[in-house]
């Protein structure tokens, strides 16, 4: 998640504050739907909440809810990816469009599956 943070930092910076280019959008973009493509491999179905995942916040409706979790993750995939083709295209436009839609997603997730700080 930390890897994802600063990626999608790039992605603000650029749409934002004009940081940077829509490649480098892309290149993030790419990097955070490949690290949420992986995400359900660190929660292996059946550990309870921290168990092997090292310090989470995740709640054990992950475990419970499986299903419904691995869709999470794959719909957040897909909108990285979305966010990855709006910046090859270049259009400022469609990359803050589809900025706003991963901040939706990513939002989602930690509401449905992240738990408060210990």
């Amino acid at each position: 998640m930390k890897s994802n943070g600063k990626n999608m930092r790039v992605v603000v910076g650029f749409v934002k504050k004009n940081e940077g280019t829509a490649s480098d959008v892309a290149r993030s973009a790419r990097t955070v739907a490949s690290n949420m493509a992986q995400f359900a491999n660190y929660f292996p179905k059946g550990t309870a909440q921290g168990g092997g995942a090292g310090n989470t916040r995740a709640k054990a409706d992950i475990w419970t809810d499986w299903p419904k979790f691995v869709g999470s993750t794959a719909r957040a995939t897909q909108l990285a990816l979305d966010l990855s083709a709006a910046a090859e295209s270049g259009d400022k436009g469609a990359i803050g469009k589809a900025l706003g839609a991963v901040g939706k997603g990513c939002g989602g997730c930690h509401k449905a599956w992240r738990g408060p700080k210990n």
